[in-house]
């Protein structure tokens, strides 16, 4: 939706601006020929209505462009250029200050309009446009059934059999899983750790650690990706508002829980071995 209404509003708001410039010129080059002034006063009203209904207009019921501070004093002063022009290439000799005005006033009408389009268009093409709270909700809402489908992804683990062998390869098997780790910078999921926690992309069900979504984050609003390249709009607040994978992380304790009693075993032979060895010198004495 986002990449839609950037488009929109490039189209949308540059036809505006191309078309206010060159009403701007005509009617500057007019030389007080009321036929002219009227046409090209026409022609970009009507343009201007047509884009702004079809491309803006729609866009504007989604998204908000944050302008940019610095441009709206060069574009003051770009309009005023405009102007002061009028008084310069409409001299009022032969037409009589009426005239003068009636170009002073058209110029001055159409800036106080195309002032405001010409910001939101630079802003557009700085890439300053961002959805509203509602429409990241439901951007949200729209992904069907996450749960299921990270459940069809990482639930996928081999069958364990009942032989000690078997149950060895399978835990192998389970560890260099690959729905286990991250895909951008192939570590290892892990709980303890904030940075290496699993956080589920709502648009597709993968699952990223959080440091590699804050970077691929940034300042952009969105994550795309690296294995579907689908867009997943980072919630309001940040990375950290997005859902931990849980499955993951139960089966990563499953695993570590797997390794600690394998281990078990050996320490009770180590123990049982001493009490032999006791009992065999005390044996022999």
């Amino acid at each position: 939706m986002l990449d839609r209404c950037k488009r929109d509003y490039k189209i949308g708001l540059g036809g505006i601006t191309l078309i206010a410039v060159i009403s701007h010129v005509r009617l500057i080059a007019a030389n007080h020929e009321s036929t002219v002034q009227l046409n090209s006063a026409c022609v970009c009203v009507l343009s201007s209505t047509i884009l702004f209904i079809f491309f803006v207009y729609p866009s504007s019921r989604h998204t908000y462009i944050k302008n940019t501070d610095n441009f709206c004093y060069y574009n003051y002063a770009l309009h005023f250029i405009f102007i002061a022009a009028t008084w310069i290439f409409n001299p009022t000799e032969g037409y009589g200050k009426l005239g003068t005005y009636r170009v002073f006033g058209a110029q001055l009408c159409m800036s106080i309009v195309t002032i405001q389009v010409f910001t939101l268009f630079y802003s557009t093409m700085r890439n300053r446009v961002y959805l509203l709270n509602q429409n990241i909700r439901q951007e949200e809402r729209a992904a069907p059934q996450i749960d299921q489908n990270v459940q069809d992804q990482v639930v996928t683990v081999p069958v364990e059999s009942s032989d000690a062998e078997d149950s060895d390869d399978d835990g192998e098997e389970i560890c260099s899983f690959k729905t286990l780790e991250c895909n951008v910078c192939f570590k290892r999921f892990k709980g303890s750790s904030k940075r290496r926690t699993p956080r589920i992309l709502t648009s597709c069900g993968h699952s990223l650690c959080h440091k590699c979504l804050e970077t691929l984050s940034g300042s952009q609003g969105y994550v795309i990706c690296p294995t579907c390249m689908k867009k997943t709009v980072v919630p309001v607040g940040g990375v950290k508002m997005l859902q931990k994978n849980y499955i993951a992380l139960g089966l990563l304790e499953e695993i570590d829980g797997k390794k600690r009693l394998e281990k078990k075993p050996d320490e009770k032979e180590e123990i049982f071995g001493a009490i032999r060895l006791v009992e065999d010198t005390e044996k022999t004495i």
